[in-house]
């Protein structure tokens, strides 16, 4: 397969934002629908589930959601990174934008989404 066209590349950031911004949205949306379902109580009962970008827990990235058990839609989710693309992260000098925000193994990555979320 040819490489994808790089002209649209300019795109992504605009498409990255919106993206978050309806994500955003529709999360908010799914947490007053299950406060309204479960009688104005913010004490929500959800399921935690997690994923890795690879199999066998070697991953570098992950993803862990909470779903409301009453409603079955995802409320908040946690996105877990081992991956650094820092010039000086052998050195330990990451910088202010840095993608990483786990450091550990794979495995260990959902219990950390899990805290992150409750």
């Amino acid at each position: 397969m040819p490489p994808p066209i790089t002209k649209h590349a300019s795109y992504d950031s605009i498409l990255a934002s919106a993206a978050k911004e309806v994500t955003k949205g529709s999360m908010v949306n799914a947490v007053n629908e299950a406060v309204e379902t479960n009688d104005n109580c913010r004490d929500i009962s959800v399921a935690l589930d997690d994923t890795w970008q690879k199999r066998d827990h070697t991953s570098l990235n992950g993803v862990v959601s909470a779903t409301s058990i009453d409603t079955c839609k995802i409320i908040v989710v946690a996105l877990m990174s081992k991956f650094c693309h820092c010039s000086g992260k052998l050195k330990n000098k990451y910088d202010a934008d840095c993608q990483a925000n786990f450091i550990g193994s794979s495995g260990a990555m959902a219990v950390a989404g899990a805290k992150q979320i409750i």
